[in-house]
């Protein structure tokens, strides 16, 4: 439904030069709405998850031998377990290095440190291509539009996603500009799953934040 805010909008933007113009107070911010998205191959954590945990296993049940052994000793047992102790203890130290390199890897995939081959608005003429990774992207939303569709491919496949939103026009320090609110999300495809913990007031635009599991 065409709201007010859209009439209203309209008018401002036609007027808002010739304002800014004439009596230096208020100019259009060309500045578009967005939300910052984060992206977390699950698939890859997953994988992660369980790897550690296997080693975090290995590593108790070697902690229980050693434990076993000290009894032994401790108990008056003359066999010399030097070596075994040796043995463990090198083994220990292996399966530590190893789970401490997987944590570092699940350390990295949480930040969303990603490199996305591009995110474009359907229907949209223009692509944003990257080159390099980040841990977090700006989703521009339509200005012209109360609903948002982007496609986003990563390691070559396409996934989606797609918000709904309110626009309002503001007017704050000599400026206008539009801003979304009360954004939810509306779909995603492919993609996992969806974290939207919208703690902003109404869930305005440039503080919302999206975790997009792939």
């Amino acid at each position: 439904m065409k709201r007010f805010t859209d009439v209203l909008l309209v008018v401002l933007l036609s007027l808002g030069a010739l304002v800014a113009c004439e009596d230096n107070e208020l100019e259009i911010d060309g500045k578009t709405p967005s939300i910052r998205a984060k992206f977390i191959n699950a698939d890859s954590l997953n994988y992660l998850d369980s790897v550690t945990t296997i080693l975090s296993a290995q590593i108790t049940d070697i902690d229980d031998s050693v434990f076993i052994l000290d009894s032994l000793v401790q108990a008056g047992d003359s066999t010399d377990y030097t070596q075994n102790f040796e043995t463990l203890e090198d083994l220990k130290s292996e399966l530590s290095a190893e789970r401490s390199d997987f944590n570092q890897i699940k350390t990295l995939i949480n930040s969303g440190d990603v490199k996305l081959d591009l995110i474009t608005g359907f229907g949209a003429e223009a692509e944003l291509l990257f080159e390099d990774s980040a841990t977090a992207y700006r989703l521009p939303l339509n200005i012209n539009s109360d609903i948002s569709e982007f496609l986003i491919k990563i390691e070559n496949m396409s996934h989606g996603v797609s918000f709904i939103y309110d626009r309002d026009t503001v007017v704050a320090e000599g400026k206008i500009f539009i801003e979304a609110t009360n954004i939810k999300v509306r779909d995603i495809n492919v993609f996992d799953s969806v974290r939207f913990p919208c703690d902003t007031l109404n869930c305005n635009s440039n503080e919302a934040s999206i975790t997009l599991y792939f």
